[in-house]
């Protein structure tokens, strides 16, 4: 099995043609509160990948189960890529922010395929 997903996203109104409903009230203090292995300038990124990816992520849990591990995972600039292994397969999961006016986003399962 061959599994992978991936989630290219900038703008998240894109393509909404309605006016957006908005208010003058101001927006509540809230105090960033990182967990404590987490160094201090990770902390905007991580928030803003689990804010969006964690859908992915459950996803991929709802169809595939758990994970048993991650065998590699990177953050480079608004780049990730991972490599969760399962039983019997890997998956490949990339997640990135691109400068467009448009969502990318897939998930594909190929059970037995061969590619030449």
């Amino acid at each position: 099995m061959f599994t992978f997903k991936h989630d290219f996203s900038r703008e998240w109104i894109c393509n909404i043609d309605e006016p957006m409903i908005s208010t003058d009230e101001p927006y509540p203090e809230v105090r960033p509160r990182p967990p404590k292995w987490l160094p201090e300038r990770e902390a905007n990124r991580v928030y803003n990948f689990n804010n969006v990816f964690c859908h992915d992520i459950n996803l991929m849990r709802w169809l595939l189960g758990d994970p048993k591990e991650i065998k590699y995972s990177i953050f480079h600039r608004n780049y990730h890529n991972s490599i969760l292994g399962y039983d019997d397969f890997n998956v490949s999961f990339e997640t990135g922010s691109i400068s467009s006016r448009f969502w990318d986003e897939e998930i594909k399962n190929l059970l037995r395929a061969w590619m030449a």
